[in-house]
């Protein structure tokens, strides 16, 4: 996730910086704070992640992918995808 020395962990990122530590779209910050994946502040009407909570979104997203990723009883690993109508 980006240089992890360029930011505390009380950082308050932009959308556009956010974006940019994550490696991902504007579009994918804002889906990210839709659906309540990440926790943001809001000052003087504009919104600010704090980078803590970039951090706590990887390692939930880390511990998440060790559990779906451990093999089953005949050795095999599995990986349940749940599909919404909007994302076919």
């Amino acid at each position: 996730m980006g240089n992890n020395n360029e930011y505390d962990d009380l950082a308050l990122l932009s959308i556009s910086k956010a974006a940019k530590v994550m490696k991902v779209g504007k579009i994918r910050i804002y889906q990210m704070i839709e659906n309540k994946e990440i926790g943001v502040i809001e000052l003087n009407n504009s919104i600010r992640i704090p980078y803590i909570e970039l951090k706590r979104w990887q390692e939930n997203k880390i511990k998440q992918s060790a559990v779906i990723n451990k093999p089953n009883a005949f050795g095999l690993v599995t990986r349940n995808f749940i599909t919404a109508p909007k994302d076919i």
